[in-house]
């Protein structure tokens, strides 16, 4: 998932300039979309993490749980 990202913000993000070219934008107006852009994704990921941290504690902990009581049988 994080090379995903990272290859997102390469491909898409850092070209960026290229698309707006031709166009009157300045190079401040294009860092900012970049930046916005960077940190939603980044942001994104964070929370993506978390909750797929969330979702492996609880399949841990129900497989442990599971082992324990065929043990004690």
């Amino acid at each position: 998932m994080v090379l995903a990202v990272c290859s997102f913000l390469i491909i898409f993000v850092a070209p960026i300039q290229f698309t707006f070219f031709g166009e009157p934008y300045d190079r401040i107006i294009i860092s900012l979309i970049q930046a916005f852009m960077a940190i939603t994704v980044v942001i994104i990921l964070v929370f993506a993490l978390s909750k797929l941290k969330k979702l492996y504690i609880q399949w841990q902990l129900r497989t442990n749980t599971d082992d324990v009581a065929q043990s004690s049988v």
